[in-house]
């Protein structure tokens, strides 16, 4: 079942397609420009990008917002994007290089003892997942947004591609292709 949050984020990837598809070429600007577009288009007033922060030192997280539309209920939501292509290192999964555990089958759930083992020094999609997970408020709704361009197909590192298709984080999550556009999106609920 898909949350009102996990609607308009699909609605947004739906919408901006074509356009993501061309950003996904621009590396250095790619995540800052899904947040931009996030943001403007956002019905929520109060939507902010960048803001929220865990702890006193912490980083700010991705995306912060507080009602998903503005006929909707307040629902107050976390999340983090990160644009992993297939053509990465593997150290992109849990910031090792070792991802055997991740291929082993077709789905990967990922388990506490996946958590624990994220190296902390590199920066990773379950790093994030334990970022979300600090966060003491369960009041707030926390979302993994994981943006995969699959444009270097002349590169593509297989077991990475497969990780990333693989991994399960939540079992409340959607997944959206984008084949024209040269790029998937998997957005898990934490």
């Amino acid at each position: 079942m898909l949350t009102e949050w996990m609607r308009v984020f699909c609605e947004f990837f739906d919408r901006n397609a074509s356009q993501i598809g061309a950003v996904m070429y621009a590396e250095g600007c790619r995540e800052g420009w899904i947040q931009g577009e996030m943001f403007r288009q956002s019905e929520d007033e109060n939507f902010m990008v960048n803001s929220y922060k865990i702890g006193p030192r912490g980083k700010a997280l991705d995306l912060h917002g507080f009602r998903p539309r503005s006929s909707s209920s307040p629902q107050t939501m976390v999340g983090e994007i990160k644009i992993i292509a297939t053509s990465f290192l593997n150290k992109n999964i849990a910031g090792r290089s070792n991802i055997s555990e991740f291929i082993k089958s077709d789905k990967t759930i990922v388990t506490q003892s996946h958590l624990d083992s994220v190296n902390h020094k590199e920066g990773s999609l379950l790093k994030d997942v334990v970022r979300l997970k600090g966060i003491p408020d369960q009041d707030i709704e926390k979302y993994m947004i994981l943006v995969i361009p699959e444009y270097e197909s002349d590169k593509v590192n297989v077991n990475l591609k497969k990780a990333l298709f693989g991994v399960e984080i939540s079992s409340i999550h959607v997944k959206r292709e984008y084949p024209d556009d040269h790029f998937s999106v998997r957005i898990w609920k934490i």
